[in-house]
């Protein structure tokens, strides 16, 4: 069975369910746990008024996320879970106040996102930074964002997971206390580069570790649960799946680190 059908086969029988305890789970192969999540989100989408159901599909979709930031050896899951941090953050809050209206909306965005990650890339011919590049980046992120393009570039990407990664350097930006992303691209050779620009310079020390995309370094100064660091090694990791790069730049201004600027650069491969 195809990942499609196997998909529409779970979400038939996930409408089929009694209402589960929090003990019982929906039964997934151990690649299966992203999967695991979706059905539980339709589970949430569709029965939001049923605070029961609604409430033990949650906890399974916690106990699964907290599984694969723990055991998980896959990059592409770990990144996959990362992105949908702060929305599953609102789920948590909107179930707890009760606001089922709201549930419905935010279980969607997450299964959305996820939906991404369903398979090995698919790289499609694309036009990078032709009309409608930009179109699935995320309408929510609370800061300006400005696209600067001069000339495109024809690239095979999987358009999914390249909007992940630009998705994540602005957050990235953004919980760095950034009002405003710049992002610039052109071709450079055979190859085409993406630069994701904000104001702000990163410590000598901490641009150090940056640079190694390691798991685990973060340069905030709160730790949400522990559970931070997951981003940029992840991007990493999608960007040379498809064959590129990602480097770090950081430098401050005449010394003042507040009207410096931290340059990430993205650099993919033209379609020969």
């Amino acid at each position: 069975m195809g990942p499609i059908k196997r998909f529409q086969a779970r979400r038939k029988a996930a409408k089929q369910l009694r209402v589960p305890t929090q003990t019982e789970v929906i039964e997934a192969t151990p690649r299966d746990e992203l999967w695991k999540i979706r059905t539980n989100l339709h589970l949430i989408q569709e029965n939001p008024k049923n605070a029961e159901l609604v409430k033990a599909a949650f906890g399974d979709i916690k106990s699964t996320v907290e599984k694969i930031n723990s055991k998980s050896k896959s990059e592409q899951d770990r990144f996959a879970v990362h992105e949908v941090k702060n929305p599953m953050t609102a789920l948590q809050g909107w179930i707890e106040l009760g606001r089922s209206e709201k549930l419905a909306k935010v279980a969607d965005e997450m299964e959305k996102t996820l939906s991404r990650f369903d398979e090995p890339p698919t790289l499609r011919e694309k036009t990078v930074m032709g009309p409608g590049f930009w179109r699935n980046l995320k309408a929510d992120l609370n800061v300006s964002v400005k696209m600067e393009a001069p000339k495109k570039g024809v690239m095979m990407i999987d358009e999914g997971r390249i909007t992940s990664v630009l998705e994540t350097l602005v957050r990235n930006a953004e919980e760095a206390g950034a009002k405003k992303v710049v992002i610039r691209g052109a071709p450079s050779g055979n190859h085409y580069k993406i630069t994701v620009e904000n104001e702000g310079a990163v410590p000598k020390n901490f641009l150090e570790q940056m640079q190694k995309f390691e798991r685990g370094f973060s340069t905030k100064k709160h730790l949400e649960g522990g559970k931070r660091g997951e981003g940029l090694p992840g991007a990493k990791y999608m960007v040379e799946l498809h064959g590129g790069r990602i480097l770090i730049e950081s430098v401050p201004r005449f010394g003042n680190m507040k009207k410096g600027k931290t340059r990430f650069v993205i650099i993919l491969p033209l379609k020969k």
